[in-house]
């Protein structure tokens, strides 16, 4: 594995906390921004490489759940040809993938 990545195997692996600006082994760039508040969280960012510009969708979690793990399914979104985003909400992303 190359400097400044790290490894993400799925649902059932674990993801340890890592540096906004790592690139993981599956493409996402881990990025941070703050909210309302001054609040820092924590999302990903996967963009097709190149100079097109593409919409970028902004994949939001649901209840009970956390930005980590929708990784493999916002990928779908990425294979669609879009770049995505995933974000986390304030209080949320203490799940055992936490990013």
């Amino acid at each position: 594995m190359k400097s400044g990545t790290s490894s993400w195997h799925g649902l059932a692996g674990a993801l340890p906390r890592v540096q906004p600006g790592t690139v993981l082994d599956t493409g996402w760039r881990i990025v941070e921004y703050e909210s309302e508040g001054a609040i820092t969280l924590r999302g990903a960012f996967l963009r097709h490489e190149g100079s097109t510009p593409r919409p970028t969708v902004v994949w939001f979690h649901g209840t009970g759940d956390c930005a980590a793990r929708n990784l493999a399914r916002a990928r779908i979104v990425f294979d669609g040809g879009l770049d995505v985003f995933v974000a986390e909400y304030r209080g949320y992303g203490g799940c055992p993938l936490d990013f």
